[in-house]
């Protein structure tokens, strides 16, 4: 069974845009934005492209 994602869009543009406020634009990427959430960057991708 695959499992069950943790994280949904709400909560991923939430820290991003959080990031951008902190450090701007520049700041945002895929690896960083894992990093801040404490997960890969697997589910990051999984959203944004198979939505």
């Amino acid at each position: 069974m695959a499992p069950k994602e943790r994280f949904k869009e709400e909560i991923l543009l939430d820290c991003a845009f959080e990031m951008v406020r902190k450090s701007g634009i520049d700041s945002v990427n895929a690896r960083d934005l894992a990093k801040e959430l404490g997960c890969s960057t697997k589910p990051i991708f999984r959203l944004l492209f198979l939505n």
